[in-house]
């Protein structure tokens, strides 16, 4: 985070998303509860193309808790199992609230950094 503390001179800061209920029961999906989510999808998820999987995850969110998920958070991040389809590891779109993420990518702590400065407009061509 330290380059996005330098660019905003300590302004920015990230807090977690605030605890919530599902508003209704989602099988095998869970409350809000420190900042993190976990949605059962009815997909299966081998060779299935990613943007399908992330809007099955999107729809699944607005349904349990009754909002789209950008008013849960500012910024949110999708984690998607292996096995989607494709050789891909990541992307976010410019000056969105969305992020999404393969597998073991998301916790590549270089790759969140990447894509929380393509949202937030401070994309860098450095790397």
């Amino acid at each position: 985070m330290f380059r996005l503390n330098a660019y905003s001179y300590d302004k920015l800061i990230f807090n977690k998303a605030v605890d919530r209920t599902m508003t209704t029961a989602g099988a095998g999906s869970t409350d809000i509860s420190n900042g993190v989510v976990t949605i059962k999808i009815d997909a299966a998820v081998n060779s299935t193309a990613q943007e399908d999987i992330k809007n099955a995850v999107t729809t699944k969110l607005n349904a349990v808790f009754g909002v789209p998920p950008n008013q849960l958070a500012d910024h949110v991040m999708y984690c998607l199992p292996p096995g989607t389809s494709g050789n891909w590891i990541a992307y976010a779109w410019i000056n969105n609230h969305l992020s999404v993420y393969n597998n073991q990518w998301c916790n590549s702590l270089s790759g969140q950094m990447r894509k929380c400065e393509s949202m937030l407009l401070l994309y860098m061509d450095v790397f």
